[in-house]
């Protein structure tokens, strides 16, 4: 499920569920880890995804979803307010949905990877059926 919600007027950290003082104030939009969504959420409606985020405070991964926030639901950016966005459990998420039990029903497995950019050649499973040997898919 969703475990962190946001509210970041310009990009900037006001609000936050659970509450992390530390966060309170950060400009999320200029860390260079999302910095390229400036442009793309400040002129567009409707969510966008990122992700896999490996999750710090428990194992397992996660992905972020930003939901624009414009003045008078103008997607300009003259009329971007900032963001609100969440921070979902990627094995809460598939869990929800049944994934294994409808890969299982249907005599399916899966594996959820990505590889890491710096070296590309090791894939780190994320999600994957309850019996699955990941490596034998990837």
């Amino acid at each position: 499920g969703i475990s962190t919600m946001v509210l970041a007027p310009g990009g900037v950290i006001t609000q936050m569920y659970p509450p992390k003082s530390a966060n309170l104030g950060v400009d999320v939009l200029a860390n260079p880890t999302y910095k390229y969504l400036l442009p793309i959420l400040s002129t567009s409606s409707g969510a966008k995804t990122t992700g896999p985020i490996k999750l710090t405070t428990r194992p397992g991964y996660g992905a972020h979803v930003w939901f624009p926030i414009h003045i008078n639901n103008v997607s300009t950016i003259q009329n971007f307010w900032g963001v609100a966005y969440i921070l979902m459990e990627i094995s809460v998420l598939l869990e929800s949905l049944n994934m294994s039990r409808i890969m299982a029903r249907e005599g399916m497995d899966y594996a959820m990877w990505f590889t890491v950019t710096a070296n590309g050649t090791t894939p780190i499973v994320i999600a994957q059926s309850n019996d699955t040997n990941a490596a034998r898919i990837i």
